[in-house]
């Protein structure tokens, strides 16, 4: 339905490969959804508008400046303060 081989899917289902956000945005609207919804933030609350969001404005970017962001989020999570 989204032009992925199964193997990559079966990948995505086991945790054996990460989806990467092209992926994401055909799987979201092949079920007629917001990516944010793929992604397990219970729909309304905190994280579900944040990811909202941020789908919304990587639409608005070029590939490269989409991975800038997130590698750039990808720092901020790996200097989170230990608890």
């Amino acid at each position: 339905m989204i032009g992925s081989k199964p193997n990559t899917i079966s990948g995505w289902e086991t945790g054996g490969r990460k989806v990467d956000l092209d992926d994401l945005k055909k799987l979201a609207d092949a079920y007629g959804v917001d990516p944010a919804a793929l992604l397990f933030a219970p729909p309304g609350g905190p994280k579900f508008e944040a990811m909202k969001e941020a789908s919304n404005l990587i639409e608005d970017m070029s590939p490269e400046h989409a991975k800038a962001w997130l590698e750039l989020g990808k720092a901020i999570v790996s200097k989170k303060p230990a608890t």
